[in-house]
């Protein structure tokens, strides 16, 4: 049996329904088995129901928003996330350096920075191009999904300022190590000779004259090599970013000379 009330609320009634001074013959009264009956269900029970509706959408919208704030979150990037990934990878090409018992030269240095901003572009570019991409950012105190656009200029302006920290951080390695040089230099007129060595005057000031011209060389290139270095690498960016897309990645690196 289906009760139905004012505001079209239905429900079905399963339990027998009695009759208050029911006829002794149903049939002649014209009474009509699984008839409807109208119930007026009162307006405090309509209010408590649409109530109770209520609470459970507010659930359900309230875990998909629990949803969406974690996924915002878990891809929510900070101003300093490039440059984390520049010296992340820097470390690592100096651990792989240091492993094989060599050093990363300055240039080699300023070429894997290159080399990681190159993929990282590509990384942006191809995710937001499949699809797949999203990155959210933190504004005055709400979410909002960046543009491809937006990263790629984010990613320009950390490398920029991660070229101009290398170049001064270098410029004050290579200070650092001329101070030491010129202090080994005064100080080494009193250091004693071998026993028994037969090395004349005359060899060890032709060597004397022949350390210090290498050495002079070595310190001019190096500072050659340091400065305007940051230019280089922005430079080389620049180049970068008008051929991409006209050739493959490894083929468009190969073709970018940051020195000489």
């Amino acid at each position: 049996m289906k009760v139905s009330g004012n505001d079209g609320i239905s429900t079905a009634v399963t339990s027998s329904v009695g009759y208050a001074n029911a006829p002794q013959n149903a049939a002649s009264k014209d009474v009509k088995k699984e008839e409807p009956i109208k119930i007026d269900i009162s307006k405090e029970g309509r209010e408590q129901y649409r109530k109770s509706l209520a609470a459970r959408n507010q659930e359900k919208m309230g875990l998909e928003s629990v949803k969406a704030q974690k996924n915002i979150i878990k891809h929510l990037r900070m101003d300093s996330d490039f440059e984390s990934k520049f010296h992340k990878e820097a470390e690592m090409m100096s651990a792989v350096a240091k492993e094989k018992g060599t050093t990363m030269s300055i240039q080699g240095k300023a070429e894997n920075y290159f080399s990681t901003y190159a993929k990282m572009y590509d990384e942006i570019v191809q995710g937001y191009e499949a699809g797949t991409r999203e990155i959210y950012v933190s504004e005055n105190g709400e979410y909002r999904k960046l543009t491809k656009e937006e990263e790629l200029s984010a990613l320009d302006k950390a490398f920029g300022k991660i070229a101009g920290d290398f170049e001064k951080r270098e410029t004050v390695n290579q200070n650092a190590r001329n101070i030491i040089e010129e202090g080994f230099k005064k100080f080494a007129h009193y250091r004693k000779t071998k026993a028994g060595s037969t090395t004349t005057v005359a060899d060890k000031e032709t060597k004397a004259d022949s350390t210090t011209i290498t050495e002079k060389e070595s310190k001019e290139t190096t500072s050659n090599v340091i400065e305007g270095i940051s230019k280089k690498m922005i430079d080389a960016a620049e180049l970068f970013k008008a051929g991409y897309g006209k050739s493959d990645l490894a083929t468009l690196l190969a073709g970018i000379k940051m020195f000489g």
